[in-house]
């Protein structure tokens, strides 16, 4: 399972993050994963969303950072332009417009497994820091969505447990077609992805690989986002509220 916090700054402010819908209802159809270089997994899941607006919302690229934690807090992708080792962040683009822009995302994953071994579970964790550069193309249909992404590179910054990786690929898609009944959602989703040596790539293995199934736990958080009604709810003494980020388009 996952959840939506809203996290808070030190002087009371509220940084309002996109709450689940409660009757999404994310169901994993498939998740098959190839661990040859470079890893290649595919997921699908069904989810009830009312409208085709709300599914282009939840899965657009620019809502990743109000939508799932592995993007979050926001601002963390956004459209922007690098020149060297400036990224400017460039204006949003409506969600039910198509559009083709480099991309700005800052991704973290707490990756864990366990095994049996001597009569006991071990547990080893991994934690992955990226700010990549991506090629984006948003293409909302009247039925429909689909984003298609491609690494640019060099990485902004990568780190897997607190040493230098470098991505060599990492590129797949998101998209949503109707379902088999009225409000339910096919998302299907594919990403490939490679790092210069075996290492680096062991951690690809552990938190895309069937044990956790990153991808589609991506892929539910942000299919069964509401981005519409991302609202947080202060402590009584916290009284500011930060608004959503401009970049959300509704």
């Amino acid at each position: 399972m996952y959840q939506f916090d809203a996290n808070y700054t030190s002087d009371g402010a509220v940084l309002l993050v996109g709450s689940p819908v409660s009757d999404c209802a994310p169901t994993t159809l498939s998740y098959n994963v190839d661990p040859a270089s470079p890893l290649t997994v595919s997921a699908s899941i069904q989810v009830h969303r009312s409208s085709v607006t709300e599914i282009q919302r939840a899965l657009d690229p620019q809502n990743w950072d109000v939508c799932s934690p592995f993007w979050a807090p926001p601002p963390r992708t956004y459209l922007a332009t690098r020149s060297g080792s400036t990224v400017t962040e460039d204006p949003a683009v409506p969600s039910d417009e198509a559009y083709h822009h480099s991309f700005y995302e800052h991704f973290t994953s707490h990756a864990c497994t366990r095994a049996f071994f001597l009569f006991f579970f071990s547990t080893s964790c991994h934690d992955a820091d990226f700010e990549n550069m991506l090629d984006i193309t948003s293409t909302p249909t009247s039925t429909g969505y689909r984003a298609d992404y491609r690494f640019l590179a060099p990485s902004v910054r990568a780190t897997v447990d607190n040493l230098p990786v470098t991505l060599t690929i990492d590129e797949g898609y998101l998209a949503a077609k109707p379902g088999p009944d009225a409000g339910t959602w096919i998302v299907e989703g594919k990403k490939t992805l490679q790092f210069a040596n075996a290492a680096q790539n062991a951690w690809a293995q552990t938190a895309f690989g069937f044990n956790l199934k990153e991808l589609a736990t991506e892929m539910s958080q942000l299919a069964c986002c509401d981005v519409s009604t991302a609202l947080a709810t202060p402590p009584p003494e916290m009284t500011r509220i930060v608004a959503i980020p401009r970049r959300i388009v509704r």
